[in-house]
């Protein structure tokens, strides 16, 4: 099934919010180091940057007439 670019981008920012809440637990708990947790964060977070432009590019410029 193939999934938009704005859909992605949505699952993005709604992956990396998970991710901030769960990570703190598991830093707390030894799961993770704060080091694994950051870099894992930044790799998405330049994902989402990648996404995001390619979303603003295609969006429409509206019309060239009014």
């Amino acid at each position: 099934m193939p999934f938009t670019d704005p859909e992605k981008l949505a699952e993005i920012d709604r992956e990396l919010r998970m991710r901030h809440q769960v990570y703190k637990w598991q830093i707390r708990s030894g799961k993770l180091s704060k080091e694994q947790a950051a870099r894992q964060i930044s790799i998405l977070t330049a994902i989402r940057m990648d996404y995001a432009e390619k979303v603003k590019q295609a969006e429409p410029i509206g019309p060239l007439f009014a």
